[in-house]
């Protein structure tokens, strides 16, 4: 058995192993699927692992990107009070140093 792959989604599984690029001019690639995979319409295929994975749950809102400039410039404020943070450590270190304290 093949898996039928337009853009590495699995389309169909059927026993044909050459097929002409869809109406759009993508190349319809087929691999073969080993007896012990379980691989069924809509699943992804990954030509780096060899593996097939099943689909991403589309039901799940994905992050806009409003929500992710928002996640990264909390990021980033997180970086920056953690270094002043440390910061602060050592300017207490050293004051501390000036007058004796350690």
């Amino acid at each position: 058995m093949y898996a039928m792959l337009v853009r590495n989604v699995v389309h169909e599984i059927t026993e044909k192993q050459n097929f002409p690029p869809d109406s759009s001019g993508n190349p319809i690639i087929t691999v073969k699927i080993e007896d012990e995979q379980e691989v069924h319409e809509g699943y992804i295929y990954d030509f780096e692992t060899k593996t097939f994975s099943e689909p991403i749950d589309s039901s799940e809102p994905l992050m806009s990107v409003s929500d992710l400039a928002q996640a990264e410039l909390l990021l980033n404020q997180q970086d920056i009070l953690i270094n002043q943070q440390q910061q602060d450590e050592v300017l207490a270190a050293i004051l501390l140093m000036q007058i004796g304290g350690i």
